[in-house]
């Protein structure tokens, strides 16, 4: 009997956890991946079991006892995004609400409370986290059953909606182009050295 699901989500607080026991559901929700559309498309059965562990209160009685025999019989799907796209959506929705620097090449190379990282190279946030920690394990074993992509919205959704019966649809807005232009001075190499694991698991490119 093992609890390599339940270690991973407990260790990684950011990777953002729902759950449906009734449609043997598990979404694995990084930020900035249309994840609110998603999850509200799911339905009111879906629960946030990573998080009390994210705001260090309690426990979820579900992941604490569900081994990954168990978890084998769950469908698990999760969405991501090309990081420099997100990176720049996640920095305009927290830069907009005074909460990280205003500046987005400060944001990036600066280090501590406002930024992308801390002073010891730790994320500051989970918009900002690596996607692949939503995929594998630490030691790169894949989890998810199905990984979509928020640049095919539109035709993942689709396909999701024929693999779990309760998922509703959702409505697909156009997707921003814009942020190659935040991109200067060479920063691209500096976010793409960041997020290399992302890139090369997810086939993105700048």
């Amino acid at each position: 009997m093992s609890h390599k699901f339940r270690n991973h989500i407990k260790s990684n607080i950011y990777t953002t956890t729902f759950v449906s026991e009734i449609d043997k559901v598990i979404y694995t929700r990084p930020g900035r991946t249309a994840g609110t559309a998603i999850t509200r498309a799911l339905g009111k059965e879906v629960e946030e079991v990573s998080r009390p562990y994210f705001f260090k209160k309690g426990t979820d009685s579900w992941l604490e006892n569900i081994t990954d025999e168990e978890i084998d019989k769950y469908f698990k799907f999760t969405f991501v995004r090309n990081p420099f796209s997100r990176l720049v959506s996640a920095w305009r929705a927290f830069a907009s609400r005074g909460k990280v620097n205003k500046n987005f090449e400060s944001f990036v190379i600066e280090r501590g409370v406002g930024h992308l990282l801390y002073e010891n190279g730790e994320f500051t946030n989970d918009h900002w986290f690596p996607q692949f920690n939503y995929v594998q394990y630490s030691d790169g074993q894949n989890f998810i059953d199905f990984v979509g992509k928020f640049e095919n919205l539109k035709n993942d959704t689709d396909k999701l909606a024929g693999k779990v019966t309760s998922f509703s649809g959702i409505n697909v807005r156009g997707i921003d182009t814009t942020y190659k232009e935040y991109y200067k001075n060479g920063l691209e190499n500096i976010v793409a050295n960041i997020y290399k694991k992302d890139l090369e698991l997810f086939g993105y490119e700048f």
